[in-house]
């Protein structure tokens, strides 16, 4: 390809910055060992692939129950995975300074 900007380059390009962007935002970082998606969201990115251990609350008379249990527990781990993540950076960039 021609390493001056055409307009096939540039189609080329926003044709594929929606998966480089997923991809960059599912994997987990070096400096701070999570993905951006998990410091944003407090889970891990789950591909379609991944959702076939998903229980269906349809039927379930707990499911409410079990919805504010989930709740509670992602709520406690979103903090406890921003605080490790700060950790992670700030040794990254102790380690950087070394350099």
């Amino acid at each position: 390809m021609n390493p001056v900007k055409s307009d096939k380059f540039v189609i080329y390009v926003y044709d594929h910055v929606e998966s480089v962007l997923f991809g960059y935002r599912i994997n987990v970082q070096g400096s701070t060992k999570f993905s951006p998606f998990q410091l944003l969201y407090g889970v891990k990115p789950r591909l379609p692939t991944d959702l076939s251990d998903v229980v269906d609350c349809a039927a379930d008379d707990d499911c409410d129950k079990d919805r504010i249990e989930i709740a509670t527990e992602f709520a406690s781990g979103l903090a406890e995975v921003r605080n490790e993540a700060k950790d992670n950076l700030s040794a990254a960039q102790k380690q950087q300074k070394k350099r």
